[in-house]
């Protein structure tokens, strides 16, 4: 990132690009300005290989690192324009509602509450008192959906002898409710059997959406219209005076052809938990409940939302969903811990400008906050975590006046609100205080890693700041937990003149900040003359001329956008990739003199408890370490962060590449693609045959089936350690 490494680069031209060890600016030798030999390793990039004379070379006699500043310079205060803001439940003062499953708004702002034992109740959140009316009594009938159309309030109660959903209507203005007609009732030919939930009305249309009435994972018929079940219903109730006398909206996709064809508005759901419209957009937003992630779409009439084909972003046909007629979602999480699938979710107006337009919805068991917001304009589609509550909700609904009004599972009941923090977010990177080009601030700590990951032969250079007085959590598997408020930095550099390899410049940083629920992406752009960065609101890309093998080479760089920067970091929980012991464990030179990193970090008080020895990731670029150990590593680093538990890609890929992993359990030797693709492999890897290896013709390849998906656009050549591996192996471990 600082003109002042590559400066010092360019001055040791003896070295080639591949040995060079940068650690960061902060720390070259006298800032740059001692010469120890055109051998001495420098602290920078991760792209070279690991230099011999390290395990020779003298241990300094003190520290090798500054002491952490008492004070922040780098600082990314304040919310960056245009990202959906995060969310914090503000209480009322009402009494606790226990059991809430259902909650609608009344113009007038009157909230109303339906219960797991068939309550149905009334709260004004204006009077001082908060006391809940009962406008219907318990009669162990659970409510799934409440609406509220005019002057009646609609209810969908769920049974078990029989097992039914009955949606019945109410005359809402009384107390008790008064006038009950039956709408429609659904019979279930599983008790245990996915219902979904959910319940709205609007203009006289009644939309009840309809799980497809299996268990477990077993697939119902969502495919088939013709089947209620998995379906959306569209009602017309306009004129509804007798049980069942509802009419079909003339608009309906089917609406001329018999049975309950002329009923669904669209279909293929699992178990939906919300359908709901913004009124003012004409949108129609579905939540569904898939097995291993849940999904919001926006969904428009004659739509096939996918299951059984397709969980989430998941497909589940072996032979792959391409040409499939399915619509994604706008926004998805993939279940991790504490998650249990989406309970809640209603259409956003009135809670913040950039928030307008988008769909909140709230896992009910994790206490996570998620919004997607569709594309509009020149704004792209947004989709982020917005709060991890410590106690989740259980119901949300929209108050036509604007807001959010929600009901946590311990009965709390509040509106929802904007949580930024103070300051003005930089939007260049000299506004940060991270230090100029030339002088970066005192509190980035640099470091590099064992194995990083491929982008076309940049240069990138790490740093770390944490606040002050805090410190990283080291967990017993050897993943950090960063506190929040901590930053990472990645700067992308390239030698832009061919002629010039040595000559580095900036061309994009990276920047993680940590917020109480998540992490926070963002991408600055440098300027040709690699004078300033400024803040990209989008992905974007830039063909470069650089240096590759020896020879000028076009590589096209991508600037992520923060949903692409999502999928690779996790769309649930999400993590930093590159900072973990594992990869922290090496032999480094810094100004101070040649010391191991971890050592040195821990040096400076960054860890929360001692570091205890870790089994070091291989570097893969160094042929001292073993061929299994050089293509795990490379595996782990430009494949892991996606094949693995939790990961972007299907659970039902069973291919787990992180290093942590023995061989024989990571899916990898002897098991048949599970995809189809152009390659005719006949296993992901073949022992002795990389031409007969997936893994590694999409490894090699560039083009529509390469892996990385994203992010390169040439192969790289350290990638030839699989093939080297696989060529050495005899059979499979």
């Amino acid at each position: 990132m600082q003109a002042l490494c590559y400066a010092a680069q360019r001055r040791m031209r003896a070295r080639s690009v591949a040995t060079a060890l940068v650690v960061g600016c902060g720390t070259l030798i006298a800032a740059c300005g001692s010469q120890s030999g055109a051998n001495t390793p420098l602290p920078g990039s991760s792209t070279g290989e690991a230099a011999s004379e390290e395990s020779t070379a003298q241990p300094p006699t003190g520290p090798v690192l500054p002491p952490r500043p008492s004070t922040r310079q780098c600082r990314f205060e304040g919310w960056a324009p245009g990202l959906l803001p995060p969310l914090r439940l503000d209480p009322i003062a009402s009494d606790a509602v226990l059991g809430v499953t259902a909650l609608v708004v009344t113009p007038p702002g009157a909230l109303v509450l339906g219960t797991d034992d068939g309550r149905i109740l009334a709260i004004d959140p204006t009077a001082d008192a908060g006391a809940a009316t009962t406008l219907r009594e318990a009669d162990g009938e659970p409510i799934s959906g409440l609406a509220l159309d005019g002057e009646y309030l609609y209810a969908r109660r769920e049974t078990t002898s029989p097992a039914r959903s009955r949606v019945t209507r109410w005359v809402a203005d009384a107390s008790p409710l008064a006038s009950p007609l039956e709408v429609l009732s659904f019979v279930h030919t599983d008790p245990e059997g996915r219902r979904g939930a959910g319940l709205h009305v609007a203009d006289g249309l009644l939309w009840i959406p309809l799980g497809d009435g299996e268990q477990d994972d077993r697939t119902g018929p969502s495919t088939d219209p013709n089947e209620r079940a998995g379906n959306l219903v569209r009602l017309d109730v306009s004129s509804l005076q007798t049980p069942h006398g509802y009419d079909i909206p003339a608009d309906n996709p089917h609406a001329d052809e018999p049975g309950p064809i002329a009923e669904a508005w669209a279909w293929g759901l699992r178990d939906p938990v919300a359908c709901t419209q913004d009124a003012a957009r004409q949108q129609v937003w579905c939540v569904d409940v898939g097995v291993s992630m849940s999904e919001a779409n926006l969904v428009v009439e004659r739509t096939f939302l996918g299951w059984p084909y397709v969980d989430g972003i998941d497909c589940q046909l072996p032979g792959g969903c391409e040409g499939l007629d399915t619509a994604l979602p706008l926004g998805h999480y993939r279940y991790t811990e504490g998650d249990c699938g989406a309970g809640s979710a209603a259409a956003a107006d009135g809670v913040d400008p950039v928030l307008d337009g988008s769909l909140v919805y709230a896992d009910r068991c994790s206490g996570r906050v998620y919004a997607v917001r569709p594309a509009e304009g020149l704004e792209p589609r947004q989709r982020a975590l917005l709060a991890e509550l410590d106690v989740p909700l259980a119901a949300m609904a929209a108050d036509p006046a604007g807001g959010l009004w929600a009901v946590d599972a311990d009965g709390r009941i509040g509106r929802l609100a904007v949580d930024r923090p103070p300051g003005q977010f930089p939007l260049t990177l000299s506004d940060s205080g991270c230090g100029s080009p030339d002088d970066p601030s005192a509190d980035l700590v640099p470091y590099t890693l064992n194995a990083p990951l491929w982008t076309d032969g940049a240069h990138k250079q790490r740093y770390l700041s944490v606040p002050p007085g805090e410190h990283i959590t080291v967990l017993d598997d050897g993943t950090l937990q960063f506190p929040e408020a901590s930053v990472l930095l990645k700067t992308f550099a390239y030698a832009t003149d061919p002629t010039q390899p040595e000559a580095l410049t900036p061309v994009e940083t990276r920047v993680m900040i940590r917020r109480r629920q998540s992490w926070e992406f963002h991408t600055y752009a440098w300027d040709d003359a690699g004078t300033e960065a400024t803040l990209l609101q989008s992905g974007t890309s830039r063909a470069l001329l650089t240096e590759h093998d020896g020879a000028p080479k076009v590589v096209t760089h991508t600037f992520p956008s923060r949903q692409e920067c999502v999928s690779c970091h996790g769309s649930g929980d999400q993590r930093a990739l590159g900072p973990r012991l594992d990869q922290l464990d090496r032999a480094v030179e810094y100004a101070a003199g040649h010391a191991n990193q971890l050592e040195a970090l821990a040096s400076i008080d960054l860890f929360d408890r001692a570091v205890s020895a870790t089994v070091a990731m291989a570097d893969y670029r160094a042929p001292e370490a073993s061929a299994e150990d050089r293509a795990r590593a490379y595996l782990h680093a430009n494949c892991g962060h996606c094949h693995r538990p939790g990961g972007w890609v299907p659970p039902a890929l069973t291919l787990d590449l992180r290093w942590t992993t023995p061989t024989a359990d990571t899916g990898l030797c002897g098991v048949p693609p599970q995809y189809s693709s152009t390659f005719p492999a006949t296993s992901r890897v073949t022992p002795g045959d990389p031409s007969d290896s997936l893994v590694w013709l999409r490894l090699s390849s560039r083009g529509p089936w390469q892996m990385p998906p994203v992010g390169t656009s040439i192969p790289d050549p350290h990638g030839h350690v699989v093939r080297t591996w696989i060529e050495q192996l005899t059979e499979c471990p």
